[in-house]
């Protein structure tokens, strides 16, 4: 099994529209313009509407991310879309920021995370260090190090303990990759602030995967079908929930300790967003 499973797509590819698709995700970025026009033309002194972009990948990370100036994109097949409008209203500076699951054995679920740089399967991203500086600190007792970023989500313990060992990332989500490559094509700053959901020993079941809803939503009856058929996953799913009310606490937390700005400065907006080629790292073996 290949690193590429993990982390074979990028901003918008792995998803074909059909025309119904299309015509809802040209609606949404309508509705978008609308309102980032709006907020221009209501807007007297010369300040953007939105100073930061704050990338997630699920609904209640969205609704705690939200604030004054911040453009919140939750992952979704528009995010490309989304994306530039978000530049195209001002932003210069973007963080991800929501849930990741811990590499590190040593990381439990509510542990705050800042990422040093940023990994996929072809390259290295470091993050803005100033912006990281500032979070490191004013987030007490968080862990600083590599994050990797993939397509799909890695669910088995081996899969974590494998990554973690070839790649060094501490912790991997499914939204970091997108915002560091995205920084990097446009001069963007970028930072990443997360919190650990699921530990490095915890296997993920199958009812806590396919709960999840395209635009980052929870699936409640896709749940109730697949305990239904396989009872067994019923002590695993209500493990995962208190790791995820853990973890929903402390990004609660987080959020309020950044601020409205996330933690960035007007002096540190200047990018210094370079990516190092990591060839290597699409030819890692997993095992299977």
């Amino acid at each position: 099994m290949e690193i590429e499973r993990y982390a074979r797509g990028t901003i918008g590819r792995s998803w074909t529209a059909s025309p119904r698709g299309r015509d809802a995700v040209a609606a949404r970025a309508w509705r978008r313009r609308a309102e980032i026009a709006e907020a221009r033309s209501a807007t007297v002194a010369p300040i953007l509407p939105y100073s930061v972009v704050a990338l997630v990948g699920l609904a209640f990370e969205a609704r705690i991310a939200a604030g004054p100036g911040v453009f919140v994109i939750c992952r979704g097949p528009d995010i490309a879309e989304t994306l530039h409008l978000a530049y195209d209203a001002g932003c210069r500076s973007i963080i991800s920021f929501g849930v990741a699951g811990g590499l590190a054995p040593d990381l439990r679920p509510g542990d705050w995370i800042v990422a040093s740089e940023v990994l996929d399967a072809r390259a290295s991203r470091p993050t803005h260090p100033a912006w990281s500086r500032n979070l490191l600190e004013t987030i007490p007792e968080v862990r600083y190090g590599p994050v990797l970023g993939v397509a799909a989500p890695v669910a088995d313990p081996l899969a974590k303990h494998d990554l973690h060992t070839r790649t060094g990332a501490i912790a991997v989500d499914m939204e970091s990759h997108i915002v560091a490559e995205f920084a990097a094509e446009h001069g963007m700053s970028f930072a990443v602030a997360r919190v650990i959901v699921d530990p490095a020993h915890r296997r993920v079941p199958d009812a806590a995967l396919i709960a999840l809803r395209p635009g980052g939503g929870t699936n409640l009856s896709a749940i109730l079908r697949e305990v239904l058929t396989k009872p067994a996953q019923v002590l695993p799913l209500l493990r995962i929930a208190g790791d995820a009310y853990a973890a929903r606490s402390a990004l609660l937390r987080l959020r309020r300790l950044l601020g409205p700005g996330f933690g960035i400065s007007e002096a540190d907006e200047s990018s210094d967003s370079r990516a190092i080629r990591l060839p290597f790292l699409s030819r890692l073996a997993l095992r299977s």
